[in-house]
Formats: structure tokens, sequence, C-alpha cells
């Protein structure tokens, strides 16, 4: 596995009603319901006068009210009367037709749903400056997450299971050697019962594909513990952290391993000894994860990231030795990379219910 970062912190419903307004045409108007009543007595011209006024009576049953009334069945059918402007009125044209269309019933279940289980992954580009022992330099953080989301209206409840990390390698300068360092992690460590996770709420303008969603910042620390893993300030020295071992090795912080071969050296422990490298480094770090986008599908949305992420080296082992002892950790610990944060992005997809971490980092390579 590779090295690691951060966190993150993934919706409202929108139901579609559709009315389909009935309008009858004239002759439909005309052979209606009042043609029953006309029976007998609308046997004159006079009786096509009526009929003729049903070119004007589209929109809905109360046009069959008003023609199917007792007046109609009197004498008065056979006269002009039976063309008068009774049947013409604005009452065949009223709002009632329009009434119950209009209402917000429309606001009701949305086009997407989100419950389930979705794959995130946060791409992060960073750059460092040179130090004693490293190069200034530049990469992309990644980070897969497994998130469980809780759709309700307009908020999706989001908790987030990590399922990879990847630092990026850095170079030593010609003092420490010249060589490139990395780090990953032991297999396996992701799906430990102690690996903290990090908890988000999503909160959508609409649940349509287009519509924005916004994640309010929140933490993941890994290898130490906070009061408050939001606001409690992060130490400058490895020495404040209250260290913390999540992976359950019986080591403080998260164990990653030193990459060895391909042009990869372990790192050093002392500058004059080239003999003296760490093959485990303890880290622990805090990330700052809140992000702004949209929903591109409803299987899944993506945009921008905002993102921090703080580290240190809370201790090591020495390449066949013990562990290490204060002065290598802090040597160790001042030459880490302190990552600026250029630019970061999220995407989420939704997958099958039960899907396992190499099942995430596949659906978002």
């Amino acid at each position: 596995m590779r090295t690691g970062m951060s966190r993150m912190t993934v919706v409202g419903t929108i139901g579609i009603a559709l009315l389909v307004l009935g309008a009858g045409c004239g002759d439909d108007a005309g052979t209606g319901g009042t043609d029953d009543a006309n029976n007998g007595t609308n046997n004159g011209p006079a009786n096509n006068g009526g009929n003729n006024g049903g070119l004007i009576n589209n929109g809905g049953p109360a046009n069959n009210g008003a023609n199917n009334g007792p007046a109609n069945n009197g004498p008065a059918n056979n006269g002009p009367a039976n063309n008068g402007p009774a049947n013409n009125g604005p009452a065949n044209n009223g709002p009632a037709n329009n009434g119950a269309n209009n209402g917000p019933a429309n606001n009701g279940a949305g086009s997407c749903d989100f419950n389930g289980q979705a794959a995130v992954k946060i791409d992060v580009d960073v750059a460092w400056d040179s130090g004693l022992a490293i190069e200034a330099g530049s990469g992309t953080l990644e980070i897969w997450f497994s998130a469980t989301l809780d759709h309700n209206g307009n908020v999706i409840a989001v908790t987030g299971n990590p399922c990879e990390v990847v630092i990026p390698d850095f170079e030593t300068n010609v003092l420490a050697g010249g060589e490139k360092v990395g780090t990953a992690w032991p297999q396996g460590i992701w799906a430990g019962a102690g690996i903290p996770k990090i908890d988000l709420t999503v909160n959508l303008a609409a649940s349509e594909p287009g519509s924005q969603i916004t994640i309010p910042p929140g933490p993941l620390v890994l290898g130490a513990t906070f009061n408050d893993d939001l606001n409690d300030p992060w130490p400058g020295s490895w020495t404040g952290l209250n260290a913390t071992d999540h992976d359950g090795d019986g080591k403080p912080g998260v164990t990653t391993l030193a990459k060895t071969g391909n042009g990869y050296g372990m790192p050093r422990l002392d500058i004059f000894n080239d003999q003296v490298r760490a093959d485990q480094i303890y880290l622990a770090f805090r990330t700052i994860l809140s992000l702004d986008g949209v929903i591109d599908s409803c299987e899944g949305a993506s945009g921008a990231a905002t993102f921090t992420m703080e580290q240190h080296a809370v201790g090591c082992h020495v390449a066949g030795g013990g562990e290490c002892n204060n002065d290598q950790v802090n040597l160790l610990d001042n030459n880490l990379p302190q990552f600026r944060v250029t630019g970061a992005n999220f995407e989420l997809r939704k997958v099958a219910q039960g899907a396992s971490c190499n099942d995430i980092i596949a659906a978002l390579p």
C-alpha cells in the first residue's frame, strides 16, 4: 500500500408531479350530458343553438353541471333561450381547474436516491520546501474512502472509512545521500477495528443532477487523539501530541514501512552515518476536509475540495535494531515534508452494497 493522508468529509429530494389538464372539443361538448336531458323536447333547430355553445366549454366537469341542469328540460330548450349566455359564463373558465396542479406537492421525493454505499476519492496537489536533509518538491496526495450514505431530505449523513492513503515520495539532498524516500502502509491496516472514521454532513440544494452540494469542514485524525479533532491546535513538535496506537500494533501512531529497491533508500537517522536508518516510521496526522461541488448524475458527484494536512513522526524503528531514541525521532520528524496544498478535488460514485476497499479503489482509480 502507499502512504497516507487525509480527511474528508457527501441531498434533498425533489419530486416532480405531472398534471394533465383535459380539454374537450366543441363537438363533444355539444353531444355531452345535456343531450339526454334534451330528449323529447329538443326536436327543433333551437336545439342546435344550445349545443354550439359547447365549443367554449373546455376545462373539466364544471361544464357538465351547467348543461345537465333541469333548466334544459323545460320548453325553454325550444326557444332561443338555449343560446343564452348561461352556457358561456365565466364559471367554465375559473381557476378551479388549475389550483391543485400548482401546489407545493411538486417538491416531494427527489429524482436521486443516494442511500447506500459510495466510493470517494480526494486528490490533493501539494508542494513542500527544502530542509536540512530534503529537497523542495511537489506531488499528489491521494485518499480513498468507503462511505456509508444516509440520505434524508436535503441532507446526507456520511460515515467514511479510509481505504488507502498515498503520500508522495520526496528526495533527500546530497548531505543526506541524495536518495528517493517513500513509505507504504502494511497490508490490511485499513481494515483494523481501531482505525478512526470520518463523519461528514452533505448539504444539498436539491437531489437532481446539476444541483449544488456542500460539505462543511470535517476532521480525520490518525495516530493521535485530541479533545476537539477539528479545533485543537496542531503542536509544533511530535512531543506535544497524544500519540495513539490506532492500528493496534503496539507502537505509537500508525506504522508505515520505508520503501526499498528501485532507487529508494530508507531514511537516515544519523546525518554522518549512512548505516543507521529507519525501516518503519510511526506517523500521526490530521486532515481537515470540506467540499463544494455538483451532482453529476444520480450515481455520483464531483467538485473542488478544501484540504489541509499536518503530520509528525512520533517514533520509528531502526533497521536491524530496536526502537529509535528521541534524538533519532527528532531528526526524522524535522525532515518530513511540510505540505502546502495548491489544489484539491473530489469525486464520489455509488457502488454496490458491501463493496470492499479493493472495489472502492477500482471504482475511482
